[in-house]
């Protein structure tokens, strides 16, 4: 790891103590921090010729209990932080961990996001099922209710987060080229550490759980880390608006 990078993950790693709070403006006010510092110094890097990028590396991310929505939650927000998320089988059993390729300080910025959003999703669920069981009463169990939700939101935030991947290679020419990079550089890395990786298909139980999910997850802070000033950027945000109103 570079002296510059190791800058970078000290000062994301500084904003985790913010993760723990609990005021929800303020952790993500922390979440907002971190990817900007992470997209920024991505940017720094792409701008001096001749000098490699970070070395790819894997890392193993506690994500808790081997739950599909977790591991779905990770892979989407690797995806969106220039890393890729693989689940981990030990004997063919999933672990409660999973293999996170990237850069140092990209890793670094899924791991804090992850736990942000993680326990925003759990709130989100509690404060779901309270109502749901009013309605519904003992007539649902809580566990599969529960997870239609969580993954209703996990959805919703993989389409946010891909939004927002979008408008930061749309932001500038720089920016769109890195993404092009960083691309090509992971396909490179995954096929160093996990060549012929198998892909999965995952099947969605839509249903009342599920939809509230989706619903629930759009108050969730997740603000966009550059500013959406290219024309493609604005026509993004003015869709997004029509479609949601003005959240966060």
């Amino acid at each position: 790891m570079s002296v510059g990078s190791d800058r970078v993950v000290e000062r994301i790693r500084k904003l985790l103590a913010l993760s723990a709070s609990t005021n929800p403006n303020e952790a993500a006010l922390a979440a907002e921090k971190a990817v900007e510092l992470a997209q920024r110094y991505n940017l720094d890097l792409a701008l001096i010729d001749g000098l490699p990028s970070d070395p790819y590396v894997e890392r193993s991310c506690e994500v808790g209990a081997a739950s599909q929505w977790r591991w779905l939650l990770m892979s989407a927000i690797a995806r969106a932080n220039f890393c890729r998320a693989l689940r981990r089988r030990e004997r063919g059993r999933l672990l409660a961990s999973m293999f996170v390729v990237g850069e140092p300080h990209n890793i670094a910025v899924c791991e804090f996001l992850f736990g942000y959003l993680a326990r925003e999703i759990e709130r989100l669920a509690s404060k779901g099922w309270r109502r749901a069981h009013l309605v519904y009463g003992e007539h649902i169990e809580a566990r599969s209710w529960k997870n239609d939700f969580r993954r209703g939101a996990v959805a919703t935030i993989d389409g946010r987060l891909r939004e927002r991947s979008q408008l930061f290679a749309e932001g500038s020419v720089r920016a769109e080229a890195l993404v092009l990079m960083k691309d090509a550089a992971l396909i490179e890395a995954l096929e160093r550490f996990h060549p012929n990786v198998p892909t999965t298909t995952v099947r969605v139980r839509a249903g009342a759980a599920y939809e509230q999910g989706q619903w629930a997850a759009r108050e969730i802070a997740l603000q966009r880390a550059v500013a959406s000033t290219s024309a493609g950027g604005q026509r993004m945000l003015c869709a997004r608006r029509a479609r949601y109103g003005n959240l966060p």
